[in-house]
């Protein structure tokens, strides 16, 4: 082979050399640059946390709340357990307040641009039900008596509960909206 064969087969060798090193380096600008946005379905997978832990709370036993009613008919089960009102009121302030809580923290994640309305919808929402809350929480220390039996305190609650109900399902509504799938945080 000669000089000049050697030297053309080194210089195709050079330029395909150079031709993968630029398509590599294309390759590696476009995956750096062009990276999928991911901030909706993250921020997504955090209300839906927020769903799970916030249901977790409302739905949690609380047999404290309760005490056993001697006197009470077997046939009549609601009227064996009578209800402690201190605890009851503690245990309503605490779900309360850790519901707020959840909502504080999911607030401090960044809203992707994209569900910023869907956002704005919760808030509204989160503020309704916030007031029904609290609303619930007043009803109860102004009408439940301690030693009322478990009876008694359904048949008060059924009174109060037409505000909430609005409230928890334009609260469900609202967080599945912006979980984009069924996130449920109060139970029916």
């Amino acid at each position: 082979m000669s000089d000049g064969e050697a030297k053309g087969k080194g210089n195709i060798v050079a330029w395909i050399g150079a031709a993968v090193g630029i398509v590599s380096a294309v390759g590696v600008l476009y995956g750096i640059l062009h990276h999928p946005d991911t901030s909706v379905t993250d921020y997504q997978k955090q209300v839906q946390a927020t769903c799970v832990r916030t249901h977790g709370i409302l739905t949690a036993s609380h047999s404290d709340i309760f005490q056993f009613n001697p006197s009470f008919n077997l046939s009549s089960p609601l009227e064996g357990l009578v209800v402690d009102k201190a605890a009851l009121i503690r245990v309503a302030q605490s779900s309360m307040d850790s519901v707020k809580q959840e909502f504080i923290v999911l607030d401090q994640q960044t809203v992707p641009k994209a569900l910023q309305s869907q956002k704005k919808a919760l808030s509204q929402a989160e503020n309704r039900y916030d007031l029904a809350l609290q609303k619930q929480l007043q009803f109860i220390q102004a009408n439940v008596r301690d030693g009322m039996t478990l009876r008694q305190v359904n048949d008060l609650e059924a009174e109060s509960n037409a505000t909430q109900s609005s409230a928890k399902a334009g609260l469900n509504g609202a967080l599945t909206a912006l979980a984009g799938s069924e996130c449920t945080a109060t139970p029916p």
